[in-house]
């Protein structure tokens, strides 16, 4: 059969016709479709356009607009010999398909992000028109090069809690009480150390969250609230320490302000306290002593050097006291001298491998669940004074029931 060329036609038609009228061979169809339509096609070239076209409609019609304009299907055949088959284009739109659910949930999830920090830097800025921290110049006293500087740990205030029990009272007033008697406390050390610098160290848990059934009965407010009136709470504690200490303040993930109560369920970054850190920078930043550091070693890792001590932290809810050091270690593939933890309530001091470990104890104190357990706890918060020669020259525990 004599094939004469159409003005319709096109070559995937005339590959198609020629190969099956003619039970012809892929070589003898790509040497037909060369001479007559001047392309350079192979015979594979020629076999995948025809099982490309056979499937063409049921593929097509499944496949995202964009993908239609495709050159594999549009385009010139002076300029394209080598043809994918049609599996590979199941392939490409299911893989399309993926992405573009992919993009659209971070989107998504940016959008209600970029929201949250939008809606706590607005508080923030309506507090500080309507209750302005005044900036004091530091007072420097004694020896202006002190080599000394301290080290506060702040943890698992669960801002939002109520107990009544025969071994502890704790409500969001008593918290209230705590925080200042702290700063009095601290205050009070760091003049009687000749503290110029001190490291604020916020291990987390700082609100009680919504993660347990048990937290959401004990708890009188709800999440939101905790997590504003524990920030301002936090940032009056600060702006009232800057006014004679210059501040290096960080933070870390925790367990209790993650927003999804199953754990399994959860995202590292889906925390309230990254809404906490929010907040405080805008609070604070017309106070030039007050200085916030990023983690660099990932989102619940902290590290710094305090007079040229290396030094992580942690919340705790992901080491074990006697694992944190060796676990830290080989992660970050760094030696530190101190390891800070908190987490489980209660003060702890261990030494590995030359590596001091030091667990912080709670502002709440016991709570029924520790009680339940056969186990209680004092309220307080460790400030640790650094020397250059000792990581830790002096560990004031500072009791606050």
């Amino acid at each position: 059969m004599t094939y004469s060329k159409k003005i319709n036609e096109t070559i995937n038609n005339a590959i198609k016709e020629y190969y099956e009228s003619n039970v012809a061979t892929w070589q003898q169809t790509a040497n037909f479709i060369n001479s007559t339509y001047d392309v350079n096609f192979t015979d594979d070239a020629c076999r995948q356009r025809y099982l490309r076209n056979r499937y063409k409609n049921s593929v097509v019609a499944s496949i995202p607009e964009q993908l239609t304009i495709d050159p594999m299907f549009n385009s010139d055949p002076k300029e394209t010999t080598d043809v994918p088959d049609p599996i590979k284009f199941e392939k490409q739109k299911v893989k399309l398909s993926d992405e573009r659910m992919q993009v659209n949930a971070l989107i998504r999830r940016i959008a209600r992000e970029e929201t949250i920090k939008e809606i706590a830097q607005e508080v923030a800025q309506k507090l500080n028109e309507n209750y302005p921290f005044h900036f004091t110049p530091i007072k420097q006293t004694g020896n202006n090069s002190s080599e000394k500087e301290a080290i506060l740990q702040i943890s698992d205030w669960h801002y939002g809690t109520e107990i009544h029990s025969p071994y502890n009272e704790y409500d969001p007033e008593i918290c209230k009480q705590r925080v200042e008697k702290l700063a009095k406390e601290v205050a009070e050390r760091c003049a009687l150390y000749d503290i110029k610098k001190l490291h604020i160290v916020n291990l987390g848990d700082m609100i009680e969250g919504r993660i347990h059934l048990r937290l959401r009965l004990n708890s009188r407010i709800d999440v939101v609230t905790q997590t504003i009136e524990v920030a301002e709470l936090l940032a009056n504690f600060i702006s009232a320490l800057s006014t004679f200490l210059e501040i290096e303040y960080y933070d870390t993930l925790d367990n209790h302000s993650r927003i999804e109560p199953k754990l399994k369920d959860s995202l590292d970054l889906e925390s309230l306290v990254r809404v906490i850190t929010w907040f405080l920078k805008e609070r604070l930043k017309n106070i030039p002593t007050i200085h916030f550091n990023d983690n660099t070693k990932g989102d619940d890792v902290i590290s710094f050097e305090c007079l040229g001590h290396p030094i992580c932290a942690v919340h705790g809810d992901k080491d074990k006291p006697e694992n944190v050091v060796s676990n830290m270690a080989l992660m970050t593939q760094q030696y530190y001298d101190l390891a800070l933890t908190a987490h489980r309530h209660h003060f702890q001091a261990d030494e590995r491998n030359r590596t001091i470990m030091l667990s912080n104890s709670s502002l709440m104190g016991t709570d029924d669940f520790a009680q339940s357990l056969r186990f209680t706890a004092s309220a307080s918060q460790n400030l640790i004074i650094v020397t250059k020669k000792n990581v830790i020259d002096t560990i004031c525990r500072i009791n606050l029931e």
